[in-house]
Parts: C-alpha cells; sequence; structure tokens
C-alpha cells in the first residue's frame, strides 16, 4: 500500500490543485516531458511540456508483466530523431504524477507547522495549511517505472510500450550452471597470468594455481543435483 503525503491527499481533497504527468525517458541523452504548459523544474530536473497522454496501464499485484502505452501527439523532428538516431529498446521509463500549486510551483511536503501566507492570510483546508514551493521536498508520486518495449511511430503521431522490469524474467540465460570454469584458461575473464601452461577448469586445480577469484564455476551444483528443493514451504 502506497502511503501519500499529508499536502498531496489535501490537494486531492481541495481540488485546488493542477495534478500534471512528468515523464522520465534515460536514453543516451535523457529527455524529460511534463503536461503542464509551463516547464516544470523538481528533483533537479526540468521537465519541458509536450503533449502526451497515457493511453492504457496493465498492471497486477501478482508477478505479472505489467505495461502501458504513451501516445505522443504533433511529433516534431527533436522527438522523431530520439528515437530514431538510437536503440531506444530497453531504456528506463518513469511516469510520475506531481500537484503544481497557485503559484505553479510543485507541491512540498513542508511542515504544517509552517503555512504559507499569501498577504495575511494562511491557506487552510481542514487543519492542514498547505505549503506551496516554499520549503520541504516537491511530492512528486511515481506511478509506473519500466522499460521501453517497443514503439509505433507515424508523420505525426508516436506511441511507446513501456513494460516493467518483470519482462527480464522472461529472458533466456547466456550460461548454464555447471561445476567446471567455462572460462578459456588465460582469457580476459580467467585472468590468469602466470607461468602454468594448462588448466583442466576444476576449482582444484584453479586453486593450485592461486586463480579461485576468477573461478566462473558453480562448486556445489553437483551436490544439490538430487536434492529436492522446495520454495515457499518448511
Amino acid at each position: 500500500m502506497r502511503t501519500l503525503a499529508a499536502n498531496f491527499t489535501a490537494e486531492l481533497a481541495a481540488e485546488t490543485a493542477a495534478f500534471v504527468l512528468l515523464l522520465d525517458i534515460e536514453t543516451a541523452t535523457p529527455v524529460y516531458y511534463t503536461t503542464c504548459d509551463i516547464p516544470v523544474v523538481t528533483g533537479g530536473k526540468r521537465y519541458t511540456p509536450r503533449e502526451f497522454g497515457v493511453d492504457r496501464i496493465a498492471a497486477g499485484s501478482g508477478l505479472a508483466v505489467g505495461s502501458l502505452d504513451i501516445d505522443f501527439a504533433s511529433v516534431d523532428q527533436l522527438l522523431a530523431a530520439l528515437f530514431l538516431g538510437e536503440d531506444v529498446a530497453g531504456a528506463g521509463v518513469l511516469l510520475s504524477i506531481a500537484a503544481m500549486g497557485i503559484d505553479y510551483r510543485v507541491v512540498t511536503d513542508a511542515s504544517a507547522a509552517d503555512p504559507t501566507t499569501f498577504g495575511a492570510d494562511a491557506i487552510t483546508f481542514g487543519a492542514e495549511p498547505l505549503t506551496f514551493g516554499s520549503s520541504g521536498d516537491d511530492i512528486v508520486v511515481p506511478v509506473f517505472r519500466g522499460l521501453i518495449s517497443t514503439y509505433d511511430l507515424d508523420e505525426t503521431d508516436l506511441t511507446v510500450t513501456v513494460v516493467n522490469e518483470l519482462i527480464l524474467w522472461s529472458k533466456k540465460t547466456l550460461r548454464k550452471c555447471q561445476a567446471s570454469c567455462p572460462w578459456p584458461f588465460k582469457g580476459t575473464e580467467c585472468g590468469y597470468s602466470g607461468a602454468a601452461t594448462w588448466c583442466d577448469q576444476s576449482y582444484t586445480r584453479c586453486t593450485a594455481l592461486g586463480n579461485t577469484d576468477s573461478f566462473g564455476g558453480f562448486r556445489w551444483i553437483r551436490a544439490t543435483m538430487e536434492k529436492e528443493i522446495r520454495w515457499g514451504r518448511n
């Protein structure tokens, strides 16, 4: 369960603030966009206004691969070059939401003991005075974090599909578990540079050569081959 800051929930209840989306795309040159009509500066990042929307969010409580589609309208040369100029597959994406106060600053989690005053009057909703950008940390609520899976780009529109990190579970391993070392003798991974001229890839030989820090095998794999492994129960 996610716990939201008191000021953020107060804004939700009062319906006075403008809620905007913040989008981080961690390509080779990271870009930051917002649905706000003016630039938003928070967390040391400057979010540039751009028209985009979230078309679909698929998420669950189990170990499922969640996803969302981000739709960009009016694609310009800068955005098109970002996706066509490099391999963006696997780039990190973070979608967040923030509340913009009446002074066009992100609402903060500053102490309720320090109400912001405009003129002589403190702004309060119920018993909680609201603070707009005066002190404390900006309240930015992460909504979805994942990796770029695919995108569909035409002359005017761009749709980016983002999946969460659980997609990595479906990747096939490039190595198999084995008791012997897979590294070529005196190769880059092996790192041995002594006078010996042979190695049978065993841990015993690696010990004799004083190179066990680079041993790439799984020493105890044979001991577990005939064992029954139980998950989540006694």
